[in-house]
């Protein structure tokens, strides 16, 4: 097998089965988001935490700009704990988000959500990925990932 002869979405697969490989992939299982990305692609925090063509650019940059075999769209812990209940001051382009003001004081008090994939941050996140997938022409591993209890 030559040099470049696979995708970079084929390297992380066949990297994950134990295939053959042309060279090893670099992937980054969590997000790569720093602020000369963010700069290049006009994709700053906060808005890059809930806009879904904010995420996908930003996703996307660590793939044309850093040379990743990947991409992640989400670039906290912090989607969860919103759609959850959470209050969450969303930093900016310097400052991560964090939770500001939790929903219950026991554990007790906790009720799911009803339709948690139809709340609105969810919904970004997914259509994102949706956008990363149509803009990278699926040659790209997008990673996802979920935090929670």
């Amino acid at each position: 097998m030559s040099l470049g002869d696979m995708t970079p979405k084929e390297r992380v697969m066949a990297a994950i089965y134990d295939h053959d490989l042309d060279f090893f992939p670099a992937i980054c299982p969590t997000s790569v988001a720093n602020f000369e990305c963010m700069r290049l692609t006009n994709s700053f925090f906060p808005k890059a935490h809930f806009d879904a063509q904010s995420m996908a650019d930003l996703a996307a940059s660590a793939h044309h700009v850093l040379g990743f075999d990947t991409v992640m769209p989400y670039f906290s812990v912090h989607l969860e704990a919103e759609v959850l209940g959470c209050t969450i001051s969303w930093g900016d382009g310097t400052v991560m988000p964090v939770i500001t003001k939790r929903p219950f004081d026991r554990v007790e008090q906790f009720e799911p959500p009803a339709n948690f994939l139809n709340r609105p941050l969810c919904k970004q996140l997914l259509k994102a990925i949706r956008l990363l997938k149509k803009q990278l022409g699926g040659e790209v591993g997008i990673i996802g990932k979920v935090v929670g209890p």
